[in-house]
C-alpha cells in the first residue's frame, strides 16, 4: 500500500494497466508508464514518432508553399502597380513640311532656266558631266531663317542624277560657300536627302552633279522640291 499511495495510484490498481483506460480483461497498452507516458523504446512510441515526424515535415511544407505564393503575389503586384521600370515603345513624330522659297543657282550659267509650276529642268549638255563647262548646277531653298531639316525631298524626273545636299548661313555665289551634308545620292524618281546631321542653317541645297540621258543629250528635270523639319 506504501508504493502504491507513493506512486499516485487508487488502491486496487496496477502501474501498468489503469483501471480508467482498458476495459476489464484488455491486455496492457505497450510501452505505456505509470503516468501514461511512452517510452523510446516502445514500438507504439515509435510508431507515434514517425508519424509526429510526418505532421511536421507536411506543417513546414504548408508554410514554405505559402511563403512563395505570397512573395510571387506581392512580386506580381510590384510588376502591375509599376515599380518595376517598362520600357515604353519609342514612336517618331511625321515630318513636317517647312515652308521655303526655292530658285535656280549656277555660278557659271543659267541653272534651271525652264521652270514650269514645281518643275525645274535644265539645258541639254553633250555630257553627263555639263560638257565639262561648270562643275554642277543647284536648286536652293531659302528658309527665311536659320532652322534644323530632317530632310529635304523631291523628284528626279529624269534619272539616274547624282545629286548632294549642301548647306549655309548665308548666300554665297560660290559653290564652296555651301557645306556639304552626306555623301552623293542617286536620284532616279522619288528621292530624300537626310538633312539631320547637318546642323541648323538657312540656305540649303540639292546641287546635281550628274546628268541623266534624255533625247540624245544630257539634262536634269527635278520638281516637287520641299524642306521637311
Amino acid at each position: 500500500m506504501a508504493r502504491d499511495e507513493h506512486l499516485g495510484f487508487p488502491q486496487g490498481a496496477t502501474a501498468t494497466t489503469p483501471a480508467s483506460d482498458l476495459p476489464h480483461g484488455h491486455p496492457a497498452r505497450p510501452g505505456a508508464g505509470p503516468g501514461g507516458e511512452w517510452y523510446p523504446d516502445a514500438p507504439g512510441r515509435q510508431r507515434g514518432g514517425l508519424s509526429g515526424q510526418r505532421a511536421v515535415i507536411l506543417v513546414l511544407c504548408a508554410v514554405v508553399g505559402a511563403g512563395v505564393g505570397v512573395g510571387a503575389q506581392r512580386w506580381v503586384g510590384r510588376s502591375g502597380s509599376g515599380n518595376v521600370p517598362v520600357v515604353a515603345a519609342k514612336t517618331s513624330a511625321a515630318p513636317v513640311p517647312v515652308t521655303a522659297s526655292v530658285s535656280s543657282f549656277d555660278p557659271k550659267g543659267s541653272g534651271f532656266p525652264n521652270r514650269t509650276g514645281t518643275s525645274w529642268r535644265s539645258q541639254t549638255y553633250a555630257t553627263a558631266q555639263f560638257g565639262k563647262l561648270k562643275p554642277g548646277i543647284g536648286l536652293l531653298l531659302d528658309l527665311g531663317s536659320a532652322r534644323s531639316l530632317r530632310a529635304v525631298t523631291f523628284d528626279a524626273r529624269t534619272g539616274p542624277l547624282t545629286v548632294e545636299l549642301r548647306a549655309a548661313d548665308s548666300k554665297a555665289s560660290s559653290i564652296d560657300g555651301y557645306q556639304q551634308v552626306g555623301g552623293p545620292v542617286t536620284a532616279n524618281g522619288s528621292t530624300s536627302l537626310p538633312a539631320s546631321a547637318g546642323g541648323s542653317h538657312r540656305y540649303w541645297m540639292v546641287w546635281v552633279t550628274s546628268l541623266a540621258s534624255s533625247n540624245g543629250g544630257f539634262l536634269a528635270e527635278i520638281a516637287s522640291v520641299a524642306a521637311q523639319g
